[in-house]
């Protein structure tokens, strides 16, 4: 199989040279060299994967920043090695800690999470996440977890939480940042995103979160820094989201033999109280929309 992949996509692309570098779920990148020009090709082997090849193509159109691409099959894409140009390098961790990249950040999020409706509808293919509270979920977290009055509540209000969040926006969203998922100029003033297998229509606060809690790890700070770069939001959203991602992880998690590293965050919030606490702030404020 492996050999019969290269010899396509050699005849493909015409290239006179092709290197593994990567292989992932099906997903496979190639260095390879083209009248004596390096490249890399990534390679689809299943076609639900292959959807990043048009989110290439369309961020090009519509002048986000992101890697050149200079051929693609239906499941192929030739792109530029940006290894290769000295102005660009790859992340790093310290870049969590940069000032000037942490607002070329917010800049690039902000840009693509507010593209005009006639510009998304250039995504169609995208699929669309729905985040929602479920009901089957909580009775077996209330179970698993003892009663928590954290579930109980959830049950209680579900309706409610559930309306709220299904009338937010749905925007395009990366939904994979990460320090290794974007090359950075040699002046910090602008970040190139790439990767993009995860690209879909989902809440502006999944995204955020994401962004929050890494920058998180790097300082304090830089998360402050970003969240003033990017502006304004809608923290009411954001914090039901927060709960939601909290309870998701909480359920994965009870069926697993081993409790997971990735969830005692919220195991440890969900004992203390805190998601208690931030769940019946949420309530607080839904009320209030309720009332104005």
């Amino acid at each position: 199989m492996e050999k019969d992949i290269l010899r396509y996509l050699k005849d493909e692309f015409v290239l006179s040279e092709i290197n593994e570098v990567q292989a992932k779920r099906g997903v496979y990148v190639y260095a390879v060299t083209k009248d004596n020009v390096k490249y890399f090709l990534k390679y689809f082997e299943n076609k639900s994967d292959a959807h990043e090849i048009e989110c290439y193509r369309v961020l090009s159109k519509i002048d986000i920043a992101t890697i050149k691409y200079y051929g693609y099959t239906s499941n192929a894409i030739l792109l530029k090695d940006m290894n290769v140009d000295s102005q660009y390098r790859i992340g790093c961790a310290d870049d969590y800690i940069n000032a000037e990249i942490i607002k070329s950040v917010a800049k690039w999020f902000k840009k693509l999470h507010n593209l005009s409706d006639k510009i998304n509808t250039k995504f169609s293919f995208l699929d669309e996440e729905s985040v929602a509270f479920e009901k089957q979920k909580i009775m077996q977290c209330i179970e698993f977890y003892n009663h928590n009055e954290f579930f109980n509540l959830l049950l209680v209000n579900i309706i409610q939480l559930n309306d709220y969040l299904s009338g937010c926006d749905k925007i395009i969203i990366h939904d994979d940042f990460y320090y290794r998922n974007f090359f950075v100029d040699t002046d910090s003033s602008e970040v190139t995103m790439f990767d993009f297998n995860y690209m879909k229509k989902g809440l502006r606060s999944q995204e955020l979160d994401l962004i929050r809690r890494n920058l998180r790890s790097g300082s304090e700070n830089s998360e402050k820094l970003f969240v003033k770069e990017y502006g304004d939001y809608d923290e009411l959203e954001y914090n039901l989201y927060t709960l939601w991602r909290h309870f998701d992880c909480l359920f994965a998690a009870k069926s697993l033999e081993q409790y997971p590293n990735w969830a005692l965050e919220s195991r440890q919030l969900l004992s203390v109280g805190k998601l208690t606490d931030m769940l019946k702030a949420v309530l607080k404020n839904l009320n209030r929309l309720k009332i104005e």
